[in-house]
């Protein structure tokens, strides 16, 4: 291939995500290959935004409504930084840079499909009709529409069947993915139907076989550049794979990449998911990820640089000639690998002497990044130090965690929050500002609120109690259950609102109390330099045996009750000392 980097002109990319696979893959290529990288995390406590490879950090608001927040602050930074390309890693930059790139069209280059190619493949129902029109091989499935029983289903396309979203993010619901659900009864398929939200969703018949992935990079309806893949560990509840090989271009699955690449016009990143069965060598289509994907580590760890070629393509058009690329080396991603490898169930082993050597064979797998056959997503030469802190965070939470459930730690965090707010209350006319905290602000945290302001009403001192949630979702009122056992306890949720944590709300607050670890680790991802005293609402209770008090989302009446009941007697105790009369 000639050397086209003598072509490139320097640039400033501006990619959205934090991950260790994709985002941390495609801020090193473009690096390397000249531009001056700027991110845009969701996750401001990444591990991959410590690569030196990454110039600056930017902050972006969550993008609700008609995003008018989003957008200036988005047309601010290509403005002044002087942004040449924007690239989302995934959905929930995808879909609002898809809406704002005409506005932009002018100042800088974005990176995502057309609308007529979004419409196509980021609905997977959509993408099976253009599948079958083209001959190409899918499994049976069947449409929700209407009423639909699990024994109809069961009939039409057998046990297990996966209830699949024709879309796995929408744009009134940015932050909350709809998951794909394996199912193996119908009593399991009756549950699922009967809990499924808004949107489309479809049932497919589940197709045995391997999960093997095509990349390919094209232009103007032409395939440029081919990778495939194979999984070799692949977590149960999806999300891709873990671990996975390099492999020889599949005829059946290139002349698929072929057909849906023309018919589209596509120009751009893509990876075609296919699975075969390997007893009879049958293969089918399952999805087309028409954007960044986690393997992407693997085909740029052996030269196949498909983000610098992409960002090249869009912005010098500059077209790569097909690079041939070294056949069985394995890509893992540590973190989730080990996590796999943890997690395997009982059912995957015959016996004991099975699973002992099971986990020695994969321990010895390691023994490949020795003799330079297998690399890791997030441990490279020349860019080290996500890899470590990768690792550092996972010890340091998990200790972290262990402290908090101690005895002595409850002890002295509730003295030290005591001290905390006798200093805060120690003048008659103090204003304290108290933020009640959880997931998604519609079960514990406004109780709480609502219960704290209502104790400290007739307070001699001043104390605003407001609520916010960690899940970026905005106006929802409170949950059906939670509302109905509030009100057996005397407090009425009929006008709350949920709404989403952010700096605005930050600067004003005292202290923040929340609920359990994901509450504490969902703020520190957002607001990790936020000076604020945050403080486990559960430590209050003198009758508690730790600190976290569970979320009751999704249980029945009894469960919310429980949890209220929780949530009242540290309440009270907290209230008592803001306000002895309470």
């Amino acid at each position: 291939m000639p050397d086209e980097s003598k072509n490139r002109s320097r640039g400033t990319a501006l990619v959205f995500g934090d991950d260790t696979r994709s985002f941390l893959t495609i801020c090193r290529s473009l690096s390397r290959a000249g531009l001056d990288v700027h991110a845009a995390p969701f996750n401001f406590r990444a591990p991959a935004l410590t690569s030196r490879f990454i110039k600056k950090v930017h902050f972006v608001p969550y993008y609700f409504g008609e995003g008018r927040e989003w957008k200036d602050a988005l047309h601010r930074i290509v403005q002044e930084e002087k942004i040449d390309i924007l690239i989302p890693c995934d959905e929930r930059a995808l879909i609002p840079l898809k809406d704002v790139q005409d506005e932009l069209r002018e100042e800088t280059v974005v990176a995502v499909p057309t609308d007529e190619q979004y419409s196509v493949f980021f609905d997977k129902w959509k993408t099976r009709e253009l599948a079958m029109n083209a001959g190409i091989p899918v499994a049976s499935a069947m449409y929700l529409s209407g009423e639909k029983s699990s024994a109809e289903i069961a009939s039409a396309l057998g046990l297990p069947v996966a209830v699949k979203p024709t879309s796995s993010f929408e744009k009134d619901s940015l932050y909350q993915r709809r998951a794909v659900k394996l199912v193996q009864s119908e009593e399991q398929l009756t549950e699922v139907l009967g809990s499924l939200g808004n949107g489309a969703y479809f049932c497919e018949s589940f197709f045995p076989g391997i999960g093997e992935g095509v990349s390919v990079l094209a232009s103007k309806g032409r395939v440029l550049q081919y990778f495939q893949h194979a999984r070799v560990h692949e977590p149960p509840k999806g999300g891709g794979s873990s671990y996975r090989i390099s492999a020889p271009l599949h005829d059946g699955y290139k002349a698929a990449c072929d057909k849906c690449i023309e018919y589209t016009a596509y120009t751009g990143l893509a990876m075609f998911e296919f699975r075969r069965n390997l007893s009879t060598d049958e293969w089918i289509l399952l999805e087309v990820n028409a954007r960044p994907w986690g393997s992407l580590p693997l085909p740029v760890s052996l030269g196949v640089d498909f983000p610098a070629w992409w960002c090249d393509l869009l912005r010098n058009d500059i077209a790569v000639t097909h690079k041939d690329y070294r056949l069985g080396h394995y890509g893992r991603n540590l973190l989730q690998d080990i996590n796999f490898l943890r997690t395997r169930g009982e059912n995957d082993f015959s016996s004991k002497w099975h699973k002992a050597g099971a986990y020695l064979r994969s321990a010895a797998s390691f023994g490949r990044i020795l003799i330079g056959k297998e690399s890791l997503d997030s441990f490279v030469v020349d860019d080290p130090s996500p890899g470590f802190v990768e690792v550092w965070q996972l010890f340091r939470d998990k200790f972290s965690y262990l402290l908090r459930s101690t005895y002595l730690y409850r002890w002295y965090k509730k003295k030290a929050t005591f001290q905390y707010l006798d200093q805060l209350l120690a003048s008659p006319d103090t204003s304290v500002t108290v933020m009640v905290l959880c997931e998604g602000n519609i079960c514990r945290s406004p109780f709480a609120a609502e219960l704290l302001g209502k104790t400290l009403r007739n307070a001699d001192r001043i104390v605003e109690v407001i609520s916010r949630g960690t899940l970026p979702v905005q106006n929802r009122p409170a949950d059906g259950t939670a509302h109905d056992a509030a009100m057996q306890m005397g407090i009425d949720l009929t006008e709350h609102r949920s709404a989403v944590i952010d700096m605005e709300s930050l600067k004003r607050v005292d202290l923040i109390l929340y609920f359990d670890e994901r509450n504490l680790v969902s703020f520190r991802k957002r607001f990790p330099k936020a000076n604020v005293t945050l403080v486990p609402c559960g430590i209050f209770n003198p009758r508690g045996k730790g600190w976290e008090i569970r979320d009751p989302y999704g249980r029945g009446l009894q469960t919310f009750l429980k949890t209220f009941r929780e949530i009242e007697v540290s309440i009270n105790s907290l209230a008592s000392r803001a306000n002895p009369k309470a």
